[in-house]
């Protein structure tokens, strides 16, 4: 039977290369901040018991530099990010074919992400901090509480614009004028001419 699982992998000492990082980055808007951990989480749908074990720690977790957790690690102020829903995520892509190729489950979804737990932060510190770690453009907070794969919105349909080609200018004009185009109208006329020869 297939499972949902989380799981929390966390770097050995000085294999822990990200956390001193985002530790310097974090010190610049919360001075008081004394220690930053930061974990790698998985989630993982549609693996029974033994597909899990054969992939654990070949695909997610090296035991010689990492430590497998199976609940949530941090005990201090602490909040996780992930990717978008549509936002491609090398981590996960590349955990999926590897668990593709050792047990031939290709139905198997994986989406990552990252916990990062602080010491010495107060709350309103915490705010100023995801507002510099999350990049709204490609990424959100991650809600802990929930192990699902988000849905992914359906694209919208690509609008076609018949008879665009024999527009004369006054009706060209009206059409740039009509959909906010972030081009000039003189390379409007020039998309038109490509497309009449």
């Amino acid at each position: 039977m297939s499972q949902n699982k989380r799981i929390f992998v966390e770097k050995r000492g000085i294999f822990d290369v990200e956390s001193p990082k985002i530790f310097d980055e974090v010190k610049a808007v919360a001075p008081a901040v004394q220690k930053v951990k930061v974990y790698n989480v998985y989630d993982i749908f549609g693996l029974n018991d033994g597909e899990f074990e054969k992939t654990v720690n070949s695909t997610f977790v090296d035991p010689v530099t990492d430590i497998l957790h199976e609940e949530n690690p941090a005990v201090s102020v602490h909040f996780a990010m992930e990717f978008l829903p549509g936002q491609y995520d090398q981590r996960a892509d590349s955990a999926q074919q590897c668990i593709a190729l050792l047990t031939e489950n290709e139905k198997s979804k994986v989406r990552s992400g990252k916990l990062i737990e602080f010491e010495g932060v107060s709350e309103h510190d915490l705010v100023k901090i995801k507002d510099l770690l999350i990049n709204k453009v490609e990424s959100q907070e991650k809600d802990l509480s929930i192990l699902d794969i988000p849905a992914e919105e359906a694209p919208s349909k690509v609008m076609t614009h018949e008879n665009f080609i024999s527009f004369d200018d006054s009706q060209l004009e009206s059409f740039y004028n009509s959909h906010g185009f972030a081009l000039g109208l003189d390379d409007l006329k020039f998309i038109q001419e490509y497309f009449k020869s």
